[in-house]
């Protein structure tokens, strides 16, 4: 671990400890997701902790890292799902374009797994945060048995959902894809990732492009 200090940067009120913080700010500002700097600060079995994030329309937390989150890091944000009952995502380093399978997003609960990125469905704008960014699993979409039912006419089993699937948004036909990272949804993505990698924060706290 590096013993130089990360700059304190200002953006939307907020003195966020690094800009590397920032610039997620920026991101999730541009990806439409509402977020809450250092709500609420824990005492946890393994010691004290502060996340950075909060994601209420998700909901989730989000902690931000610019290497790989140590040991003690990584049993923190565990205590802190189980004790809060909601997931915690680990990013290391800036927004990307592809997913990184050596723990650019990692789920630390409930399931340890790499590769978690932000997604974003094209029909009703549904943002969350999914395994390869696959939209598919987001809450928005139709259960697998109603797809199978409209793709292929296949009856595997009654509808998951009470109500039915009728006003949920379509997957598609692959059942669980509908990858959206990269340029998608008129390139909402890839806008938020270039808004939080080129964002100046010299000149005020607008965090507007370079």
């Amino acid at each position: 671990m590096s013993d130089i200090k990360a700059i304190e940067t200002q953006y939307k009120g907020y003195r966020f400890r690094s800009r590397l913080e920032a610039r997620w700010a920026v991101f999730f500002d541009k990806l439409g997701v509402g977020w809450e700097y250092e709500k609420q600060g824990y005492a946890l079995p393994s010691g004290p902790y502060l996340p950075d994030f909060w994601l209420p329309s998700i909901p989730c937390w989000v902690e931000i890292k610019p290497e790989q989150p140590t040991e003690l890091e990584s049993n923190l944000a565990g205590e802190l799902g189980e004790y809060t009952g909601h997931a915690v995502y680990i990013f290391c380093g800036l927004p990307s374009l592809e997913p990184d399978y050596e723990g650019n997003a990692v789920r630390e609960f409930p399931d340890w797994d790499n590769g978690q990125m932000f997604t974003v469905c094209g029909r009703c704008a549904t943002v969350g945060v999914e395994y390869e960014a696959r939209s598919d699993r987001l809450p928005c979409k139709e259960c697998y048995a109603c797809m199978e039912r409209r793709t292929t006419g296949r009856v595997i089993g009654p509808c998951e959902f009470q109500g039915g699937c009728e006003k949920r948004c379509q997957r598609s036909s692959h059942g669980d894809r509908g990858h959206t990272y990269g340029d998608y949804g008129g390139g909402r993505y890839a806008a938020a990732v270039k808004a939080a990698r080129s964002a100046r924060f010299e000149f005020g706290e607008s965090g507007g492009p370079r």
